[in-house]
């Protein structure tokens, strides 16, 4: 709690600094002071006697904006759960479509992490059958060159019905991600190389992309791994390859 404490004061405290910076007049050797209204002069005043009233109002306001910010989360999860077959849309479903649980995924494939919860998520879904499994683009691509590329490439193989067959090659092997390599795995999974090349550089492949990507921003995901574990009553987001949380939302909504 103190901390807490401490880091609201710290961040009014920056926020004030700033307000000073800006409304208190610079030297006449630097440039002119700024003519001030009365209205101005007053606030201005207030700002100076009472410092600890700014504080409370950013406080306040910051408070707002992050109890807005929960329930729009809160909303957009509702909204996954009631309308699931449209959140899934045409992104790939292993397993049962139908199934009384889903796990769905928001990955990056050079992400490290998300490499990481391969292994353990298959498992998982090994160890629950009637799981069905939902993949959901989300490329950082500011940190990752081969994000898109891999993306995409996925994305095409899945026009063929082979996407994946795609993913478990790019996360199994632990080779590099590089645009040379996303032809050999086509052709090693017996694709028409023609119509997958023209499929991963097609628009439609990055609006596919693009609307994973607005809905991850829609529920306040920013990084990868990212889960949603859907159930009839609940939809529970875990940030991170947290397998232990996944499978107890999991084993309790098949009790």
């Amino acid at each position: 709690m103190k901390s807490r404490q401490a880091l609201r004061f710290l961040s009014g405290t920056a926020l004030i600094a700033l307000i000073w910076v800006v409304l208190l007049p610079l030297p006449t050797w630097a440039i002119e002071p700024v003519k001030m209204t009365p209205t101005e002069q007053a606030v201005l005043e207030i700002v100076r006697r009472h410092p600890d009233v700014v504080l409370e109002s950013l406080t306040a306001y910051r408070d707002q904006q992050l109890a807005d910010e929960a329930e729009a989360k809160a909303q957009a999860l509702e909204q996954v759960r009631q309308n699931l077959s449209a959140f899934v849309g045409n992104s790939p479903v292993r397993g049962n479509p139908a199934a009384p649980v889903m796990l769905i995924e928001f990955a990056d494939f050079e992400c490290p992490f998300c490499v990481q919860a391969y292994q353990p998520i298959a498992a998982l879904l090994q160890r629950h059958p009637q799981v069905g499994f939902v993949f959901k683009h989300l490329p950082l691509i500011g940190l990752h060159d081969q994000a898109l590329p891999a993306a995409r490439a996925a994305w095409a193989a899945g026009q063929q019905g082979k996407f994946w067959e795609f993913y478990d090659e790019l996360f199994a092997s632990g080779e590099p991600l590089a645009d040379d390599r996303y032809p050999r795995v086509a052709q090693r999974l017996g694709l028409n190389l023609r119509r997958w090349e023209r499929d991963r550089n097609s628009i439609a492949a990055q609006q596919a992309i693009d609307a994973n990507v607005v809905q991850a921003g829609e529920l306040g995901i920013t990084g990868t791994p990212s889960f949603l574990v859907v159930t009839p009553s609940s939809v529970v987001p875990v940030t991170g390859a947290d397998l232990i949380t996944i499978e107890q939302v999991i084993d309790s909504s098949l009790d």
